[in-house]
């Protein structure tokens, strides 16, 4: 099954820097979105990391090097106090299956036959946007799903500041009505623009098609 994919990332006019990051591997099939915590600190280092270490460590089994890439993390962190904590949300594509490991609140969708499915749920207090766990604790509760794929499916992955802004109807809506991936992102990123917020995050957003 063939795969196409786009993938960008933009600093929001509320950051002094980018904190998110952002993985595209068509070699392997590894896709991934990382959206660092701002507070206290260190949330750009730590995104940077963990995509650099998804990279590295990836051998196939992506819920065992999330594993690994957080205690490469954790261990990091405790020698230097300048790396903070991240979201990270990863895709492999495995023949007709889809795998997601997923930490905090970057999302995954799946749109099949002009229907959206969120795939993950978001790591935070219900009806607050504060997160449970990120990657670069000692503890984590990874969440794991297996999808099966079709000819014609449509994933996305994307950090809060484009799902906070653009509904899951919306998103379905952009990608019906263009037939090019970075059409999409561009489109998705300009709907974020047109909605009123107090806090501009960065956003980053990843399409993949099948």
């Amino acid at each position: 099954m063939k795969i196409l994919a786009y993938g960008r990332t933009e600093k929001g006019d509320s950051h002094v820097e980018n904190e998110d990051s952002i993985l595209v591997d068509q070699k392997r099939n590894l896709y991934a979105v990382a959206d660092g915590v701002t507070m206290p600190y260190g949330g750009r280092r730590a995104s940077n990391r963990v995509i650099e270490y998804l990279k590295f460590l990836f051998d196939g089994d992506l819920k065992k090097t999330i594993q690994d890439l957080n205690e490469k993390l954790v261990q990091e962190k405790q020698r230097d106090a300048s790396i903070g904590t991240t979201t990270l949300t990863a895709a492999h594509f495995r023949e007709d299956e889809l795998i997601v490991t997923h930490v905090g609140d970057s999302s995954a969708y799946m749109i099949s036959g002009g229907k959206i499915r969120r795939i993950t749920m978001p790591d935070t207090v219900p009806g607050t946007h504060m997160l449970i766990q990120v990657v670069g604790q000692i503890d984590l509760d990874l969440h794991f799903y297996k999808e099966k794929l079709s000819r014609g499916d449509t994933i996305i992955l994307a950090t809060a500041g484009v799902t906070d802004a653009v509904s899951d109807k919306e998103l379905a809506t952009i990608v019906q009505e263009n037939k090019h991936l970075k059409d999409i992102v561009d489109k998705a990123f300009l709907r974020v623009e047109d909605k009123p917020r107090l806090y501009k995050d960065d956003k980053s957003m990843i399409v993949i098609s099948l």
